[in-house]
């Protein structure tokens, strides 16, 4: 019984489903299928999106995006499409238990899933092993953080929006006392993001809406003393949750500038 309230509860970081929304096509660009299988061999979906470029320009660098576990990643294609005419490729997958992609979703998970996926990534001819930047909104700002502690070779880069501390912090914080703490309690035992931090040694950037109802305050605040010197922190002043990039804003152009300025220093 206290497996099942586990799962449960652990269940309330994800909103996600197997319906399908947006397409490459519907932005006027070409994605190619993909999957690849994680180390306990989980298929997980994506697509990659090759960068539109001059014919005179070099591909700018390879983007990892890792959502919000929000529906799947074709609802949330509009985070990302316009990276593609600015010269990034772009890689946008489901954890195993969203869209496509068998299993089911746990907070160990999304950071194996992750890790398949920057593997696959490395693995294209196509594709600059050295040139890649790491973007996670939510539970995938979570995943791609906590990635880091386990691969981060040729990641040159990372931008992770409206991120949590800790696990059991979000939950006690979020849903307040009583409710929060038995959720709290009954979460499965992870490591946490906030610690995964430290291990980040590439240019980062921490993005903060102004007007984010999800992830409390306190555990913002607790993210950006913990995270590295070289952090840059985004504060969109106004931005909702999942807002800051979903339209044209100057927060696109501070990513742009941002993924490109790592890509080149590597």
């Amino acid at each position: 019984m206290a497996g099942f309230f586990s799962k449960t509860i652990e269940g309330l970081f994800f909103q996600s489903d197997r319906r399908s929304y947006w397409e490459c096509r519907h932005f006027g660009l070409q994605g190619e299928p993909f999957t690849c299988k994680t180390a306990d061999d989980s298929v997980l979906h994506g697509v990659f999106v090759p960068a539109l470029t001059k014919d005179d320009e070099p591909v700018r660098g390879t983007v990892i995006f890792a959502h919000a576990c929000l529906h799947n990643f074709g609802f949330n294609l509009p985070q990302i499409s316009w990276l593609v005419p600015a010269g990034f490729n772009v890689v946008a997958y489901d954890p195993r238990g969203v869209g496509q992609s068998a299993g089911e979703t746990t907070l160990q998970g999304i950071v194996e899933d992750a890790r398949a996926v920057l593997q696959y990534t490395r693995s294209r001819q196509d594709v600059d092993k050295s040139t890649i930047i790491l973007f996670g909104q939510g539970v995938g700002a979570d995943a791609m953080a906590r990635l880091m502690t386990r691969d981060k070779k040729g990641v040159c880069g990372i931008v992770l929006e409206s991120m949590w501390a800790t696990h059991k912090g979000y939950m006690l914080r979020r849903y307040g006392p009583g409710v929060g703490h038995l959720c709290a309690a009954l979460l499965p035992v992870n490591d946490d993001p906030v610690d995964a931090l430290k291990a980040v040694d590439v240019p980062i950037a921490l993005v903060v809406p102004e007007k984010d109802s999800t992830v409390p305050a306190q555990e913002v605040i607790d993210v950006m003393r913990a995270a590295p010197e070289q952090r840059e922190i985004w504060r969109a002043e106004g931005a909702r949750h999942l807002n800051v990039f979903a339209y044209p804003t100057e927060w696109r152009e501070r990513f742009i500038e941002f993924a490109t300025k790592a890509c080149t220093k590597n």
